[in-house]
C-alpha cells in the first residue's frame, strides 16, 4: 500500500486506513457508482469523500504502476496545482494505491466534502429551470476562458465534474473531477 497524505491531514492516517479496509461495507454512496464509487465518511466530525477508481484490465494495471500516475495520484496532485493557482477545488486530503506483482490493483482519492452544492450537470439538466441559469453559464464560460489563458486544459470537462456553491450571493465553481 502506498498512502500519501497532505501534511495538514497526517493525523487522519489510521482512520483513513480503517475506512479503506471497510470501504465496501460502510459510508454513504454519492451518485450511481456505476464506474467509480464515491462515498462520504465522517472523521472526527469532518466529512470526507473517498473515491474508489474502477478496476483496470491487466494491461492498464501494468501501465498505471510503471508508466503513468494513477488517477488517484493525478487527482491529488492536480488539486494541489489548482489551489496553487488560486482556483477552487475540494481540499485534497490523501491518495492510496495498492499494487501487486502485475500492477495497480486499487486506488483511492480522498478530499473534503463540500456541503450545499450543485453540479453543473444538475443546473443544466434540471427538471425545472434553474433560478439563475444564465448567470451560472456566463460564470462557467468565464472560468473556462480563464483556465485556457492559464494554460490549464481539463480533459474530462464534463458538467458533473464542476461543483457550484453559492457564497455571499455569488456562484463559486469548484473543479471536482480527477
Amino acid at each position: 500500500m502506498n498512502l500519501v497524505l497532505a501534511p495538514d491531514y497526517a493525523h487522519y492516517q489510521d482512520e483513513i486506513i480503517r475506512i479503506i479496509k471497510n470501504f465496501h461495507s460502510e459510508g454513504t454512496l454519492i451518485g450511481p457508482g456505476s464506474r467509480n464509487i464515491v462515498k462520504s465518511f465522517s472523521i472526527n466530525g469532518k466529512k470526507f469523500n473517498f473515491k474508489s477508481f474502477k478496476q483496470h484490465n491487466f494491461i492498464n494495471r501494468h501501465v498505471y504502476k510503471y508508466y503513468r500516475k494513477s488517477k488517484a495520484r493525478r487527482s491529488f496532485e492536480y488539486a494541489h496545482m489548482l489551489i496553487d493557482k488560486n482556483l477552487h477545488t475540494p481540499q485534497p486530503i490523501a491518495y492510496v494505491e495498492f499494487h501487486d506483482w502485475l500492477g495497480l490493483t486499487n486506488s483511492y482519492y480522498i478530499s473534503e466534502q463540500l456541503e450545499n452544492i450543485y453540479t453543473l450537470e444538475d443546473v443544466m439538466y434540471a427538471r425545472s429551470p434553474f433560478e439563475n441559469l444564465k448567470e451560472v453559464i456566463k460564470e462557467y464560460t468565464q472560468l473556462i476562458y480563464y483556465l485556457h489563458e492559464q494554460g490549464i486544459e481539463f480533459i474530462d470537462n464534463s458538467p458533473g465534474n464542476f461543483l457550484i456553491k453559492k457564497i455571499n450571493g455569488a456562484y463559486r465553481f469548484f473543479y471536482g473531477g480527477p
